[in-house]
Order: structure tokens, then sequence, then C-alpha cells
């Protein structure tokens, strides 16, 4: 059964794209590799609230020392998003 929502899912996002965000959960940072060209990002808690922006360019790392620990979303302008875990 197909959903009807427009937005794609995390995993479907990284396999079309072979997008990889590493290590997940991470305490440090994260790494994002298979990223085409460069993307601007903005990372949002799980109630909705941004804490994180920049660009990013594939496998460089995004410092999540200052983040508390949790479940975030990782959205890029495009739309995207990948979830990941700060533990």
């Amino acid at each position: 059964e197909r959903s009807t929502n427009q937005s794609s899912s995390t995993s479907d996002f990284e396999k079309e794209n072979n997008v990889k965000l590493f290590p997940n959960p991470s305490s440090d940072f994260i790494n994002i590799s298979g990223l085409e060209f460069d993307q601007n990002y903005t990372i949002i808690d799980i109630l909705g609230s941004e804490k994180q922006n920049g660009t990013i360019f594939s496998n460089e790392n995004i410092d999540i020392k200052s983040l508390t620990d949790g479940l975030y979303l990782l959205k890029f302008d495009n739309g995207n998003t990948i979830k990941f875990t700060k533990k």
C-alpha cells in the first residue's frame, strides 16, 4: 500500500540519493556523505524549534555537542529530511 503523503520518508531519501548520516546516534558530531553539492541545512528538535543551521558539503562534520540529548531532524533546503539521535 502506497502512501499519498507527498513527503518522502527519511529512509527513501537516503536510499534514493545514497546520502548517509553517521554515526547515529552520536554525541559529538554527525557526518553527511553522498551529497552531490553543497546543501543548506537546519537542525530541528522534535518540538519544531530550530536549533542550528548552516551549509554542509559532502563528508563534512556538523558539530552537535551543544544540542541536548534527544531526537532531531536534519532538514535540507530542498525539503529532504534525515532523523538522528543525540546521546
